[in-house]
């Protein structure tokens, strides 16, 4: 028998948060499982590339900015 724990916490990550967190904030009211599900994977996805998006531009942008370690 293994001494080992593994606990799995949700969100585990940023993208899964702000999902949750737009999903919350909907008028869910009258809403299947069904379609709270898409409205949680939709946010999700488009939080998920948009995030991508933004963190390589912001990288492109700090090293255009920082020549000196070039």
């Amino acid at each position: 028998m293994s001494d080992s724990v593994n606990l799995s916490t949700f969100p585990k990550n940023k993208d899964e948060a702000l999902a949750l967190l737009y999903t919350q904030n909907q008028d869910l009211k009258g809403k299947t499982v069904k379609e709270i599900a898409q409205i949680y994977y939709n946010a999700y996805y488009e939080f998920h590339y948009q995030t991508r998006e933004i963190e390589k531009e912001a990288l492109e942008k700090f090293r255009k900015d920082q020549t000196w370690f070039v």
